[in-house]
């Protein structure tokens, strides 16, 4: 986060939610929703009330600057799909904007929802005419699917649409039979797309050349002279990373 050393942490309960805090983001919501206190406290319970209703996980990022929230964000499981992640309620203090506050949020809810295996996607609603919103999730790695925003039963504006952020991890990938059973179809659909097979065997049919390529870089991965690694969006095997000297190969489905 650029600029001041703000306080920034994660909440997932509000089991032991002091008067102190309470009354610190009900004074938030006040501010950035022009809301009255009633309403507001409602903001502040919104997460507990969610979870209630659907029994699925929430995270809230919060910015302080002292004993002042300056920052809050809202990120919610989709209660019918675990895969997927939706970003709320974005909000920084006037006073408080252009200091990076908004993407260090971003950046501490994302790496918190990386840590659930199953998590393929965060999405978000931005609308069309905020500029200022446009430029933070396209810096964030979102893209515009020019659909309506659809989470759970909320409204959303006519002219917002929803963001998609993929999560992708990358792991090394082991010389084991059952690793190498899942990434030999990545690797005979690489070779038939980039025409490749003849390379690493004349007589081979695309399966074979798979294999023996395959062999070929995890012994190389092996020894230390390859980096080959596994490309995952969740649960799901989507491609792979090949690095050897000045040889690079990122590989998608």
């Amino acid at each position: 986060m650029a600029g001041k050393n703000y306080r920034r942490y994660v909440v997932d309960s509000h089991l032991n939610l002091t008067k102190k805090a309470e009354d610190a983001l009900t004074d938030f919501f006040m501010e950035v929703k022009g809301l009255d206190e009633e309403n507001a406290r409602e903001q502040v319970h919104f997460c507990d009330w969610f979870e209630k209703e659907t029994a699925v996980k929430w995270f809230e990022t919060i910015v302080r600057d002292g004993g002042r929230v300056v920052g809050y964000l809202r990120c919610l499981r989709y209660p019918e799909d675990p895969t997927k992640w939706f970003i709320g309620d974005v909000h920084v203090r006037a006073d408080h904007r252009r200091q990076g506050i908004a993407a260090g949020m971003y950046e501490k809810t994302i790496e918190m929802v990386m840590k659930y295996e199953a998590a393929e996607c965060i999405a978000a609603s931005v609308h069309s005419q905020n500029a200022n919103s446009i430029r933070l999730h396209e810096k964030m790695g979102f893209w515009n699917t020019r659909q309506p925003c659809r989470f759970w039963n909320c409204y959303f504006d006519e002219k917002e649409t929803e963001y998609h952020k993929w999560l992708y991890h990358h792991f090394p990938i082991s010389d084991g039979e059952r690793a190498k059973k899942l990434m030999l179809p990545l690797i005979q659909s690489y070779l038939k797309k980039e025409g490749k097979s003849h390379e690493y065997d004349e007589m081979a049919d695309n399966k074979e050349a798979g294999e023996k390529l395959l062999g070929l870089w995890l012994m190389k991965a092996s020894r230390g002279e390859a980096v080959f690694e596994s490309i995952w969006c969740g649960n799901q095997l989507e491609g792979f990373h090949y690095l050897e000297g000045e040889e690079e190969i990122l590989y998608q489905e």
